[in-house]
């Protein structure tokens, strides 16, 4: 007797969780809309090179050699 109910307590509960997987997989829904919107970018790149303590904005190319130290 005891195992025959242990058997149903355990085919009931997996009815059950199937039915709630079921019934989760065909209510998960999600509507979503897309907002698109194009333009020009403006884009500016400034350079900027260090002098003493502060930086000054960068005018000159300078030639950088390999193994030349280039901080101040």
């Amino acid at each position: 007797m005891r195992k025959s109910v242990k058997i149903i307590t355990g085919f009931l509960l997996t009815a059950i969780l199937s039915a709630a997987a079921v019934f989760a997989s065909f209510s998960d829904r999600l509507d979503v809309v897309n907002h698109i919107s194009v333009g020009d970018v403006s884009i500016s790149i400034s350079e900027y090179a260090r002098k003493g303590k502060g930086e000054v904005k960068y005018t000159q190319p300078s030639e950088v050699v390999p193994g030349q130290n280039t901080e101040n």
